[in-house]
């Protein structure tokens, strides 16, 4: 950068116009570079994504992030269940 603007500097008229232009067109090859590396960077993530998404569905488990649908604040514990219908049987 401090070379191109020494050149802008230095130069006059036309040829500080041509020097822009050429600067111009390099810093489109160069951002043109850096979109390319960001596409490949992108692309390898998506594909690391995908493979953690079908890891945790091959787990099979729920995770702690999502709740189980249709069940409400309340609800009873099996073991509890279990528990309170032997007693009720015993009576």
């Amino acid at each position: 950068m401090t070379t191109r603007l020494a050149r802008l500097q230095g130069s006059r008229g036309g040829e500080a116009e041509g020097l822009r232009e050429r600067d111009a067109e390099d810093t489109i090859r160069d951002l043109e570079v850096r979109v390319a590396t960001l596409e490949g960077q992108k692309g390898a993530l998506q594909g690391k994504l995908s493979l953690a998404r079908q890891h945790l569905l091959d787990l099979g488990g729920r995770s702690h992030y999502r709740p189980a649908k249709g069940l409400g604040p309340l609800t009873l514990d099996p073991m509890c269940c279990v528990f309170s219908v032997s007693l009720m049987s015993m009576c």
